[in-house]
């Protein structure tokens, strides 16, 4: 293109096909980009790229290349949303932010012990290191589910609303009991339905009880190995051999009321279950005695004549004993389970 009044040559051509150049009469050129609205033009070869990815989280930008660069704006600490931009606050140790979808998942779930099991093992584990750890450092690691500040029952709902797979005390993993040290569970019969939660030594059982009225049969647990206020669970199931026997009402321990699953079988006849956990206000509350009690079953007889009334292992897998702080549940060939018989007249 030459300039009419000095000669001066300019090249036409940019060497970009993204542009029209044009000769002006002056001896300008003029290179107009003829780049469609949105589009990012490869000057070599004239390849479109959308610039505008459809994600409101990234800055979109067309670079001279004709290449595009998406740039993340979330700010750190939350999870955007692509199709809106909506922020969720997501800086949780063990939270995860999906950013096809903008959701924040905390995967800390609810196998404590890490055995691949949801049981009684991770209730202890749970309340062993309950209030350790309150915000802002990671809430998933046992203590503080709510996030306000306080280990109280609304931490131990969190526990029990959502099981799955991981949240492990700090520093790992308590110790396993010995299974040489071992456990007790008793039954004591009494014609009354008061009893203390926990002592030193076990009350004597009566061997008799009265034809059409109601008799209690509190049960009992003991650590061999320590008081009993170490105990975070305790359970067994609970059978009956007599004539006309039947189990009335299973009453768990104040001591021992979260997570009762008992439940009464009229036809063998037995009362399953029995027992329950500790709930976090009761965890290491507990007077330091031998004996605590887990649970009272009220029964009648209507027959005259000899009662066995014997405890065995409870049949639900998310009942059993377990210890503060431990990370298993104590293996129940160390349990033993107590049996007493008496006499109906």
């Amino acid at each position: 293109c030459c300039a009419p009044l000095t000669g001066v040559l300019t090249a036409i051509d940019d060497s970009n096909i993204c542009t029209t150049d044009t000769c002006n009469p002056d001896g300008t050129v003029t290179h107009t980009d003829t780049t469609p609205a949105g589009q990012c033009c490869d000057p070599i070869s004239g390849t479109l790229t959308p610039i505008d990815d459809g994600n409101a989280c990234t800055s979109d930008v067309c670079n001279a290349d004709g290449t595009v660069t998406h740039t993340d704006t979330t700010p750190v600490g939350d999870c955007c949303a692509p199709s809106d931009g909506t922020l969720t606050p997501c800086s949780g140790l063990h939270d995860v932010c999906d950013t096809a979808t903008g959701v924040c998942t905390n995967t800390c779930l609810f196998d404590c012990n890490l055995n691949t099991v949801v049981d009684t093992g991770d209730f202890s584990y749970f309340l062993g290191c309950f209030a350790e750890i309150i915000p802002p450092l990671d809430p998933c690691e046992c203590a503080d589910y709510n996030l306000n500040g306080l280990g109280d029952t609304g931490d131990y709902a969190g526990l029990l609303g959502c099981f799955g797979a991981i949240c492990p005390c700090p520093g790992g993993p308590g110790p396993i009991m010995d299974p040489a040290e071992g456990v007790g569970i008793m039954p004591v019969v009494s014609r009354s339905a008061a009893s203390f939660d926990f002592v030193d030594e076990l009350p004597d059982s009566v061997d008799t009880v009265r034809v059409g009225e109601s008799f209690y049969i509190h049960v009992w647990t003991s650590l061999r190995f320590a008081m009993a206020d170490a105990l975070a669970c305790a359970a067994a199931d609970v059978r009956m051999r007599g004539d006309d026997v039947r189990v009335v009402d299973v009453l768990s321990a104040d001591g021992f009321a979260a997570l009762d699953l008992s439940w009464i079988d009229d036809e063998s006849p037995a009362a399953h279950n029995v027992g329950g956990c500790v709930g976090p206000e009761q965890a290491g509350t507990a007077p330091q005695t031998v004996w605590a009690r887990i649970a009272t079953i009220e029964v009648t007889a209507d027959s005259r004549g000899y009662l066995s009334i014997g405890l065995s292992e409870p049949e639900s897998i998310f009942t059993g004993v377990s210890v503060l702080g431990m990370s298993e549940m104590i293996d129940s060939s160390t349990v033993t389970f107590g049996i007493v018989r008496l006499q109906v007249r």
